[in-house]
């Protein structure tokens, strides 16, 4: 890659000015300001001990909390920013000068990748202002990709009626399916008419989070349903009584219900098809459970049970499939939901396949915060994402229970890896 002169000049003398700028905030005054922007931004009351060991000594958080303390908050409306107050205040080069108006004019954006990063840089699409600009950063090649979203703090120069963009900070390189969540996050706050940048710096702190929410939520399983039009919510309740032997009994001589026995005093009761949708289940002499997949037909059961409605039902309980497959993965069986509602078992096969493919997506602290299909794209990476997934199919090995093949997981392919 070869640079021109003046980006060279630009790129080498933006982090000596930000840390000028950090310098200039350690003035005693700004204590007080720092301590408001701390508020503002964590909802925490801290001194400046707390400030110092919390945040500052954290990279993670000096990377999000410091720029966005120097260039955006401003403790009122009509007050400057910390930046501007150094651009002004303090003397400073022609160059410096120019650099400092351009951090204090930037902002948290992302920008859909045109095309793939090379050492030459990278054209990208400013989601917030919809000008395309082109990023001369040979740091981007085999980590940005033609479709995906980077989230990043750009600074914008005019040297000789040439504009120059130079990375401050990234904080996140998003999959393409991120795009249309940023998007509709976009027009949420964005007003038409106001000026997009102004509204930008002042969400800079909830933008900064955007990306790791929006990767939660990509990652997260969809909700559950089952085959029929009753959502998959699990209804159980404890029933004390005597005549619960009786009613049962009647239901059996009657087929009122189609119930199956599974135990001495177990039965499913099934539809017209042979398919599972609740359970009565004796556990004591005078204590019954009964149980379905849905509310509806929870009551159905009840109701053909004890058509004169005699049977003292307390309030049942609920529970949502995505909570029978967290039970699942913690105990690794035993579950009777998955073990007599093949609707169930399958719904949860699927959310856990669902959840581990997500995790490549997700970033992982050993892998230097990067997610793992990010990590991949280099060879060191590429070996330490072949160590997780291997510790990962041993720990977790019983959530797939009955499949044998070497990538049961689904990581592997969704990796590359095979």
């Amino acid at each position: 890659m070869v640079l021109s002169l003046e980006q060279s000049r630009l790129r080498h003398a933006l982090p000596i000015v930000a840390r000028r700028a950090m310098g200039f905030t350690a003035r005693h005054r700004f204590d007080e300001l720092l301590l408001m922007a701390v508020r503002h931004y964590y909802g925490l009351d801290l001194d400046l001990c707390g400030v110092e060991h919390e945040i500052l000594d954290d990279d993670d958080q000096r990377i999000r909390f410091l720029p966005w303390f120097l260039w955006d908050w401003r403790a009122a409306v009509d007050e400057p920013s910390v930046g501007e107050e150094f651009l002004v205040t303090c003397e400073h080069t022609s160059l410096d000068s120019r650099l400092l108006q351009g951090l204090c004019d930037s902002f948290v954006g992302f920008y859909l990748a045109l095309d793939s990063a090379t050492r030459s840089g990278v054209w990208l699409l400013d989601m917030t202002t919809g000008r395309r600009i082109h990023v001369a950063d040979e740091g981007l090649e085999g980590e940005l990709f033609e479709g995906q979203v980077l989230q990043a703090r750009l600074v914008e120069i005019e040297s000789d009626s040439e504009l120059h963009f130079l990375v401050d900070a990234v904080y996140a390189i998003l999959p393409p399916k991120a795009r249309p969540m940023i998007e509709a996050e976009m027009r949420s706050l964005l007003t038409p008419g106001c000026d997009p940048v102004a509204e930008m710096k002042e969400s800079a702190n909830e933008l900064i989070v955007l990306a790791e929410r929006v990767l939660e939520a990509l990652s997260r399983p969809p909700c559950l349903t089952g085959p029929m039009a009753p959502p998959l919510l699990l209804c159980q309740t404890t029933v004390r009584s005597e005549e619960m032997n009786a009613l049962l009994d009647a239901a059996l001589r009657t087929k009122e219900l189609d119930l199956a026995p599974v135990g001495e005093r177990t039965f499913l009761w099934r539809n017209g098809d042979g398919l599972p949708l609740g359970f009565i289940e004796q556990e004591t002499t005078e204590r019954w459970q009964l149980g379905a997949i849905s509310r509806d037909h929870f009551d159905t059961l009840r109701n053909k049970l004890d058509p004169e409605g005699t049977l003292p039902v307390p309030l049942y309980s609920l529970t949502d499939v995505e909570a029978v497959a967290e039970r699942w993965i913690t105990v690794g069986g035993g579950e009777r939901w998955i073990e007599w509602f093949p609707q169930v078992e399958s719904a949860v096969r699927d959310w856990v396949g669902f959840w581990t493919q997500g995790w490549a997506d997700r970033p992982v602290l050993s892998l230097g915060h990067r997610t793992p299909r990010e990590a991949m794209r280099r060879s060191e990476g590429r070996r330490l994402v072949e160590r997780l997934v291997r510790e990962f199919e041993m720990d977790y090995h019983m959530w797939f229970e009955g499949q044998t093949q070497e990538d049961f997981t689904g990581l592997r392919r969704e990796l590359g890896l095979v």
